[in-house]
């Protein structure tokens, strides 16, 4: 184990990608409407990993930049992170559609998804559903770093920059989901257009790169009322996961994304203290954390999408054993892209990073 890994920060990610994997595979389980309804109350797995990727691209922003070269080299780190895997399962996708192994029933050209702009003024539906979460972030940290780097021409002032920008970002997710009040929605309707529309979903980076930005400048305080912050996060989860409301309300559509938003940035400054591994359990929960990405590719739009179309045109209900297979082809299909795609993609990241100045 990676002596420079923090155990809360990866544990905080295998959570989060179980919690995907596990609701998206409900539609092979439909005979247990219990299971959705209690995964309905915890917090949402992509919105956990929001919170954990602004804090760290936060970090690293916060210690580089300036440096010579800082926006080339996060850039180039960041998307020989992201974009060899996310274009490979986009490749194998419009190649299983072109062969009738999956259905498409979006009229968006392919090229939208190539630039990231499925999502960020119209809806998503109906192919690579989780593509949408990458949109966010990657137009997130196209524009904050860009604003960072302008910025730095005209001001010495790095920290004031980062606040802006990430205020910037915070404010963009609210006024945006103000700004699209007037759309009549219903359940699903809610969740494609003001949970998965890129500029909705801003504010849930930039409070963790909030809370990036609290440890660099006042690293006592971040560790003294750690624990405080992480009580206030859980009591607001708990109290907008109760709050029953109807989808079509102004708190809805505005209010309820952001306030879940900043309670989970309140949980980071606790996950980050939580350094030290456990002597069982730690490699698996490593594992997950390092695979997490490539499972949340792969488990939906090539997984089980197509297993729930098969079996409605076998005529079969799904079930348990179902489930389980799917969480078994979820994790291999996971380790077979971790393995041929982003290993290597490391290892000449690696490699990159360590070329002479």
């Amino acid at each position: 184990m990676s002596k420079s890994r923090v155990f809360g920060l990866d544990l905080t990610r295998s959570v989060a990608i179980l919690l995907v994997v596990v609701s998206h595979g409900l539609v092979l389980w439909p005979d247990e409407p219990g299971i959705g309804a209690a995964l309905s109350k915890i917090p949402d797995g992509v919105d956990l990993f929001f919170g954990i990727s602004g804090f760290l691209v936060g970090s690293i922003l916060l210690n580089n930049m300036g440096r010579p070269r800082w926006l080339t080299t996060f850039w180039t780190r960041w998307w020989m992170r992201t974009l060899p895997a996310y274009f490979t399962v986009l490749i194998v996708s419009l190649v299983a559609v072109q062969m009738g192994w999956l259905a498409n029933h979006s009229k968006m050209a392919w090229w939208r998804f190539a630039t990231f702009t499925q999502n960020t003024f119209t809806p998503l539906t109906g192919f690579f559903w989780e593509s949408w979460s990458l949109t966010v972030q990657q137009w997130g940290y196209l524009l904050l770093p860009l604003f960072l780097a302008l910025g730095l021409r005209m001001s010495k002032r790095p920290r004031l920059l980062f606040l802006l920008g990430s205020m910037a970002l915070v404010f963009a997710g609210w006024g945006w989901r103000w700004h699209l009040t007037d759309v009549e929605v219903d359940a699903f309707w809610w969740d494609v257009w003001f949970r998965k529309l890129a500029p909705c979903r801003m504010d849930a980076i930039g409070t963790g790169l909030l809370v990036a930005l609290w440890k660099v400048s006042h690293p006592s305080t971040y560790t003294k009322w750690r624990w405080t912050a992480a009580a206030l996060g859980v009591g607001v989860l708990v109290a907008t996961t109760v709050a029953d409301v109807e989808p079509n309300g102004l708190y809805k559509k505005v209010v309820h994304l952001g306030l879940r938003a900043a309670a989970i940035a309140m949980l980071v400054p606790a996950i980050d203290h939580w350094k030290r591994w456990p002597t069982r359990g730690g490699a698996t929960i490593a594992y997950l954390s390092a695979v997490s990405y490539a499972l949340y590719l792969v488990n939906l739009g090539l997984i089980a999408t197509p297993m729930r179309r098969v079996l409605s045109e076998w005529e079969i209900s799904g079930g348990m054993g179902w489930y389980v297979l799917y969480l078994l082809i979820a994790m291999g299909a996971a380790a077979v892209l971790h393995e041929l795609v982003e290993k290597p993609v490391s290892r000449m990241r690696t490699q990159w990073a360590k070329r002479p100045s």
